[in-house]
């Protein structure tokens, strides 16, 4: 693509907007039929193609932002996955919980608000985030604060407070639910797996 074919961050900005707000109008339980039940693993790639295709064919032009829905599905799943295996004990209902709570796309936020590389040691360690006391959502710990340059446009800081916008929490939500959905769709289909390879030996 010819630098003068980029589109501008504004231009990308208002087509992820767009783009974002399509994908959301899907529920997430119809959302993991159509993927065909992908691992947590490949539900990043698995949801740009899905809706890359879905969203060119309704608009009749290819989204510009198909890069950060990738992103944000990966960094969502990520982090959800994190807590769901240091907490085995979760059940999909609590999962189902702490996936939409508010303190959990909160955090999220303050992930987005970071320089990449800072970002991506949050999704993945244990150190710095963990289950909240009362077992609903994903918390920070306190000392990881938003960045004031970095990050994603789409969650203002201010007053050193992350204020993520609408289509942010929209997002984070149903990315968080997807996410349990592939995370205990393949722990049940392991388990069946399992039982069926035990009986078979019987």
């Amino acid at each position: 693509m010819d630098l003068i074919d980029r589109p501008s961050i504004s231009e990308r900005i208002q087509d992820a907007k767009k783009l974002f707000g399509f994908v959301v109008s899907h529920t997430p339980e119809t959302s993991f039929e159509l993927l065909e039940t992908p691992p947590t693993a490949t539900l990043d790639k698995a949801v740009r193609l899905h809706f890359g295709a879905a969203y060119a064919e309704t608009f009749h032009n290819e989204s510009v932002a198909l890069d950060l829905l990738e992103y944000g599905v990966k960094d969502t799943a990520r982090f959800i996955v994190n807590v769901l295996a240091r907490h085995k004990e979760i059940s999909l209902e609590q999962a189902h919980t702490i996936a939409i709570h508010e303190r959990t796309i909160r955090s999220l936020a303050v992930v987005a608000r970071q320089r990449e590389v800072l970002s991506s040691v949050l999704l993945q360690s244990g150190a710095n985030s963990g289950l909240s006391p009362d077992g609903t959502s994903v918390m920070l710990a306190d000392q990881v604060i938003p960045s004031l340059t970095a990050g994603c446009p789409a969650v203002e800081v201010k007053g050193g407070e992350v204020q993520p916008w609408p289509i942010f929490e929209r997002f984070g939500r149903w990315a968080g639910e997807l996410t349990v959905r592939a995370h205990f769709h393949h722990i049940e289909a392991n388990a069946a797996h399992a039982r069926q390879d035990e009986s078979s030996l019987v």
